[in-house]
């Protein structure tokens, strides 16, 4: 279990401070519910940085962590940004807990760019490491209960795949579809 507040009725979006942070310093969230990148998007987002910059408007959410900051929104803008050979990018550095961090990363994701999927090995992820409940997941993400519980056993599947990757290459040309 990890140390945090597993509290549904959380709102403390403190305030961000909008600066510029070298790319160097930035480390991905290693909770990212995310299978992968996904390439379509990252090369999108790539030729647009280069074709426009990387405008203040498209701020890639951080924290503080550690010797650098971890991304909580943004992973394939931080990638793209790369690629487009830029040094630092705007960012949004806000404090946040453990269990706000875990959370924004599907919150944040709220127009449809997880797959059902990804949401799912969320939740199983939030369920066996964080000790929450179906219901709770439910209740902060705004998903039914029936509904996460659905998505919580495909993405425990994907988990025990991830376990066993001989079975892995096989599993993720169908996340497609779904």
């Amino acid at each position: 279990r990890r140390g945090a507040s597993t509290n549904p009725n959380r709102t403390d979006h403190q305030v961000a401070d909008l600066r510029d942070i070298p790319l160097d310093e930035l480390r991905a969230h290693p909770d990212n519910p995310r299978i992968g990148l996904r390439e379509d998007v990252v090369e999108r987002l790539t030729a647009e940085i280069t074709a426009s910059g990387f405008g203040r408007e498209h701020a890639i959410l951080v924290r503080p962590y550690g010797d650098g900051y971890q991304v909580v929104s943004g992973h394939h803008r931080a990638e793209a940004a790369r690629r487009a050979g830029l040094a630092e990018v705007p960012t949004w550095v806000r404090e946040m807990d453990d269990d706000e961090a875990f959370m924004q990363l599907v919150l944040s994701n709220t127009q449809g760019e997880l797959s059902p999927l990804e949401i799912g090995m969320h939740a199983a992820t939030f369920a066996d490491d964080w000790s929450g409940e179906v219901k709770l997941y439910a209740k902060r993400t705004g998903y039914s209960a029936a509904y996460v519980s659905q998505l919580r056993s495909a993405g425990k599947v994907v988990k025990h795949l991830q376990d066993h990757p001989v079975y892995l290459k096989y599993y993720l040309p169908l996340n497609r579809y779904y």
